[in-house]
């Protein structure tokens, strides 16, 4: 009897395994572009940019803001590309410099969803502590 459920509990595993790795490798992974300052700014001035999450406060010690989000892909000529009737989006994220007139550009554009996240009060000051050792 106790050989029985040893050998159940053993077989239950390897199937909940198997759907576990089968489930981890049947979805499709979208990779994240880096992009550099100019090719975010490049994005924005063409109006590519579709959602745009900024992190707040900037980074010391050049002030960066990490930024991620979505922009629609286009070709050489500009046009975008379509996928399923739809703009075809692709993720990003970015390290960039955001000075106010940016800001206010980028929440002053209806065509972007903008979002600003900040950190826990408790989490940043750990944050800073961590980045003081370095």
């Amino acid at each position: 009897m106790k050989n029985k459920a040893v050998i159940l509990l053993s077989v239950g595993f390897l199937v909940l395994l198997a759907l576990v790795v089968y489930l981890a490798t049947s979805r499709p992974v979208r990779t994240v572009q880096e992009l550099s300052q100019a090719q975010f700014l490049a994005k924005f001035q063409s109006n590519l940019i579709g959602q745009l999450q900024i992190s707040y406060p900037p980074e010391p010690p050049l002030y960066v803001q990490q930024v991620c989000g979505t922009f629609y892909d286009s070709d050489a000529g500009g046009h975008l590309l379509q996928e399923n009737g739809a703009p075809k989006d692709v993720p990003f994220q970015a390290s960039v410099r955001i000075p106010d007139d940016l800001m206010r550009q980028f929440l002053a554009n209806t065509n972007i969803k903008v979002s600003i996240v900040t950190l826990n009060p408790a989490v940043q000051k750990a944050k800073d502590v961590f980045s003081l050792g370095k």
